[in-house]
């Protein structure tokens, strides 16, 4: 077991998975977030792309956990230049997991279904689970694949998450942005040939601390069911929301202007990791519930 009583560091804190990644450690340990662009009340500033992590104002001796939820992230800006977002995602990641390995801490890495390359199987989507071949496509799955291959080489746990939804409408993302949109009667598109889960941010964070409680390694998929396409979950928001369907006008995801190709199936099979959890995930369907009863 994890000794609760030593501090955990989480690079990344301000996004979204990160604030509930601290709300949910902060309640067994002393939490120490970091923040590059976007400070939070309690966090220390820190750049991925060239900060010394030993430079942070922690004791790492006294860390008993170390969480990298930091990075660029989107797909774009990625293939627009992969050298400077390898700094970041890559390179500089790796300073923070080699720094924790050194002083005997075994890091959790959150890493993306962009690590595979989201070919769909006779046009329907299948769920990967732990033992398919990563073979990404994009310049983000090649980065995350590669801080995998490190972690997943010596010591320390990679959750694989798939679309990550927020039911706190000042976080944003997929869900609050696309239930605005919709009630200010904007017509959005969405691709009927684009499939995956939505997992909540809340649920990976519950995650994190069973990992650190149990020392859960390896390698892990954190995927909520079901899995539909882009088109259905916006289907099912409106409906939910009382808007009119047609606001959800179907496209196919190569109708969109993008740097790269972009993987259609995006789905994975959380299923290895349900079994060994104590409570069940939340679904899509309950988390558009959820944000349609916060308003």
């Amino acid at each position: 077991m994890t000794d609760l009583s030593k501090g955990a560091l989480v690079v990344g804190a301000t996004s979204s998975v990160g604030k509930a990644i601290c709300r949910e450690l902060s309640q067994r340990q002393e939490v120490v977030g970091t923040h590059h662009k976007n400070p939070g009340p309690t966090t220390v500033a820190f750049d991925l792309e060239g900060d010394d992590p030993g430079s942070l104002p922690i004791d790492w001796g006294n860390l008993g956990s170390v969480v990298v939820a930091g990075g660029l992230t989107k797909l774009d800006v990625c293939a627009q230049d992969p050298e400077a977002s390898a700094r970041v995602n890559v390179e500089g990641t790796l300073r923070v997991i080699r720094r924790a390995q050194q002083f005997g801490i075994a890091p959790i890495f959150l890493s993306s279904d962009a690590v595979f390359s989201g070919a769909l199987s006779n046009g329907e989507p299948r769920p990967k689970t732990e033992t398919d071949p990563a073979d990404p496509i994009t310049v983000y799955g090649r980065q995350k694949r590669a801080v995998e291959d490190v972690v997943l080489g010596s010591t320390g746990t990679v959750l694989r998450l798939s679309k990550l939804v927020s039911t706190w409408p000042e976080d944003g993302g997929f869900l609050p942005d696309l239930a605005a949109r919709l009630l200010h009667s904007e017509p959005v598109r969405a691709a009927t040939d684009q499939f995956l889960n939505l997992t909540w941010t809340e649920d990976v964070a519950r995650v994190i601390g069973f990992a650190i409680a149990e020392n859960l390694s390896g390698l892990w998929h954190v995927a909520a069911e079901p899995v539909r396409s882009r088109y259905d979950w916006s289907i099912g928001l409106a409906r939910e929301l009382g808007v009119s369907e047609g606001l959800v006008r179907p496209c196919s995801l190569s109708d969109f202007e993008l740097d790269e190709p972009r993987p259609k199936d995006c789905s994975l099979d959380g299923s290895r990791l349900q079994q060994r959890l104590p409570w069940t995930l939340r679904t899509g369907d309950q988390l558009i519930s959820d944000i349609v009863r916060r308003g």
